[in-house]
């Protein structure tokens, strides 16, 4: 009714705040052991004390507490992992370390392809973090002219609601970090005659980390034949790849380059998960108690009601 207070009673925010609260005082991490004959506690020691310099060192903190909150609030949070190279100005992609990056908005901004079915998305092909930049200085950046990813006029993109874009915006845009996990079939050639082994099919390298052209593994196959009569022992394998570029709606911002991931490194915390009949289902804490609150809005809508109507004597 107009011109009557509809005041909310929301009894579920400060527990709900303390329950993320204590959640951000555990402290979860990762935890590594030794898993087989060949590695050893100490070996997992040393590299847990790495991986814990890795989280302090980058937004580990802020990374958990953001997924902590928007897991209880909304329902959905997430936390990424970067690798990054240790020197910038000389990238190797053997040599690089890990990064937590925090995700804000993830229930807005993360996508999983449609045949990932697993909780934590480990089964995930392909995966996207979209992120709002700015067309001009992304255009500059890159040298090329962007399309946003989605209808920036209808406010949407895919089934996510973005509603910080305005109708009128074209100063920003929506471009997406992606990851697509490949297999890759390689062929191991045994050059005994160099004391190497070459791998071809994702490049070609030897074990020792040197690289080769095409006409150089030709020749040196051809010596091997000439001194040992017989060609190279060649042995393939497929090995899964985890591979990053930066794209737009319509391109590839950046060359595609190999991560050290196994998997698509975005991880997802809920706050309610659910799948049912082969649908996920997922909201935040607040959704658990929401008869218990409607039902205390209506005693306290009522009652403000009663107290804004005419006060009439009764004998």
């Amino acid at each position: 009714l107009p011109n009557k207070p509809k005041p909310e009673f929301n009894k579920n925010f400060n527990p709900i705040m303390r329950a993320i609260g204590s959640i951000n005082k555990m402290e979860l991490n990762a935890e590594i052991i030794s898993d087989s004959e060949e590695a050893t506690n100490k070996d997992a020691d040393l590299l847990m004390s790495i991986w814990r310099n890795d989280f302090l060192k980058t937004d580990g903190n802020e990374a958990n507490e953001t997924a902590n909150l928007e897991a209880g609030v909304c329902g959905f949070g997430c936390t990424q992992l970067t690798a990054k190279y240790e020197d910038e100005e000389n990238p190797d992609q053997d040599k690089q370390y890990l990064c937590v990056e925090p995700v804000p908005s993830a229930c807005s901004t993360v996508v999983f392809n449609a045949g990932a079915s697993k909780k934590d998305k480990s089964d995930a092909k392909q995966g996207w973090r979209l992120m709002r930049v700015n067309r001009k200085e992304t255009e500059e950046e890159y040298g090329v002219s962007v399309t946003s990813i989605g209808d920036i006029s209808n406010q949407s993109i895919g089934n996510f609601d973005n509603s910080t874009v305005t109708n009128s915006s074209t100063s920003d845009v929506f471009i997406a970090h992606y990851w697509e996990v490949v297999k890759k079939k390689l062929t191991d050639i045994e050059l005994t005659l160099f004391d190497i082994v070459v791998t071809r099919g994702d490049g070609i390298k030897d074990n020792k980390g040197n690289t080769y052209t095409r006409d150089q593994l030709t020749s040196m196959i051809d010596e091997h034949v000439e001194v040992y009569g017989v060609r190279p022992t060649q042995t393939k394998r497929t090995v899964t790849v985890c591979e990053y570029c930066l794209i737009d709606g319509s391109q590839r911002l950046t060359n595609v380059r190999k991560t050290p991931f196994k998997r698509v490194p975005l991880f997802p915390r809920y706050g309610y998960y659910q799948n049912i009949n082969g649908i996920e289902v997922f909201f935040g804490l607040y959704r658990k108690r929401r008869d218990p609150e409607m039902f205390n809005n209506m005693v306290y809508s009522s009652l403000m009601e009663i107290a804004a109507e005419p006060q009439v004597t009764k004998y």
